[in-house]
């Protein structure tokens, strides 16, 4: 199944007679061992590597996007305008002040549609991580194996 390791440097991989990203072969033959074992120990060893580097670069990632950052910021708002607002209206209970509640239940509204889109993301983060884990592990089983059996 796998002829000659291309090595340069890339991020490629030989499968069959195709070149293909060490991310995507990751995502597609993640628990399969037998793929696994046709790779040699230094081929092997550059997976673990790539598959590290994945992971870090996962979590690194979400602190790029936007909704990461949404619901960081709206919840904190939140809850300063909730806590003010319940602070407020104890101190003056014959006033009924419910703008500040107004406000803070549309930001808490904000916050759950950012978390919903982060929450989205983050699954799908969860998943590819997993699998790179996964790749890590069957990796380091094989390489384990050859050295000692």
């Amino acid at each position: 199944m796998v002829e000659e390791m291309h090595i340069d440097g890339s991020d490629n991989i030989q499968v069959g007679g195709n070149y293909m990203p060490i991310a995507q072969v990751v995502n597609i033959y993640f628990n399969n061992k037998p793929f696994w074992e046709d790779y040699s120990v230094a081929e092997l060893k550059r997976i673990i590597k790539k598959c590290k580097q994945n992971r870090r670069k996962v979590w690194f990632n979400k602190f790029s996007r936007i909704s990461t950052w949404g619901v960081l910021i709206f919840s904190i708002i939140t809850v300063i305008l909730l806590t003010n607002n319940f602070t407020q209206t104890l101190k003056n209970l014959n006033k009924a002040d419910f703008y500040g509640l107004y406000v803070g239940v549309g930001f808490l509204a904000i916050t759950t549609l950012f978390l919903a889109i982060a929450a989205k993301s983050a699954r799908r983060d969860r998943i590819f991580t997993d699998r790179n884990t996964s790749t890590i592990e069957l990796c380091e089983q094989i390489i384990y194996e050859r050295q000692y059996y």
